[in-house]
């Protein structure tokens, strides 16, 4: 399987753009994977040569999923290693061009940017990419689509900290929310604001239960803290049936945090 150069729609109906993103209607190409023929989880591999990554950059790009398609994964790989995936796009997205961002962080110096393509279950399946490029620093709340976000800038007492408040919604077929692509929405987040120089407290209800160790989406979320030297502070119950859904996080080195956050009345969060 490999990444087509094209123009014009792709060779079967029901999936894949009409066009290229940057000129609709007319003769401008773009990539894409064919689905016909191919079996599931069969993947093509587009590979950039190698960027020194000398300041937080911003990759951007153009991707369509439209009819049945399995997986866009965009990850960068350090000499030919087994790439880093930093994005999961997975499924329907309608039949439109949707720009996608992935924050490249400043732990991976020389690296190459790697994008698969992998076949879903059907041969409505095609992945087509176009105009990518590196814009600069990614704008965090732009790259969110599985949480709610407010950011504010702190000052208090001569000590300033940005605050994140965070809500994720539990996921359900309404919202068509997966805790996989949370994940990587939510490592990515951390990736860009653990850089900044300020002190960080991020707070809200991420609706994992955070005290039960065989919980393995909640495993999975305190790893993620422990990768990006953060600390989650709240060791209470903070929901009327004994769990706790609410955090309070720093860095682990933070004075921020005088004593651990008490829940007076878990009822309230009920």
């Amino acid at each position: 399987m490999e990444w087509i150069l094209n123009r014009g729609p792709t060779t079967t109906g029901g999936t894949g753009p009409f066009s290229d993103h940057t000129n609709p209607g007319k003769a401008g190409k773009y990539i894409y994977i064919e689905s016909s023929g191919k079996k599931l989880g069969d993947y093509a591999r587009l590979i950039s040569e190698t960027f020194h990554n000398q300041a937080n950059r911003c990759l951007t790009f153009w991707y369509h999923m439209y009819g049945k398609p399995g997986s866009l994964l965009v990850g960068v790989t350090i000499n030919q290693s087994q790439p880093v995936t930093l994005l999961n796009i997975t499924g329907d997205h309608g039949n439109n061009w949707i720009e996608g961002s992935v924050y490249i962080p400043d732990r991976f110096k020389d690296f190459q940017i790697v994008f698969d393509g992998i076949r879903g279950s059907s041969y409505l399946g095609d992945i087509a990419l176009d105009d990518i490029s590196f814009t600069g620093i990614c704008n965090v709340n732009r790259l969110i689509t599985t949480f709610e976000l407010i950011q504010c800038d702190v000052s208090f007492q001569n000590r300033r900290f940005q605050l994140y408040v965070i809500y994720r919604p539990p996921p359900s077929k309404t919202n068509n929310i997966k805790t996989s692509n949370f994940f990587a929405e939510w490592s990515e987040f951390l990736d860009q604001i653990i850089v900044s120089n300020d002190d960080i407290v991020i707070t809200g209800d991420l609706n994992f239960h955070l005290d039960n160790p065989s919980n393995s989406e909640a495993r999975t979320f305190l790893e993620t803290l422990i990768e990006h030297e953060l600390v989650q502070h709240v060791r209470c119950a903070t929901h009327i049936c004994g769990h706790i859904l609410d955090v309070v996080i720093t860095r682990e080195d933070s004075p921020i945090l005088l004593e651990t956050p008490l829940v007076q009345n878990p009822n309230l969060c009920g």
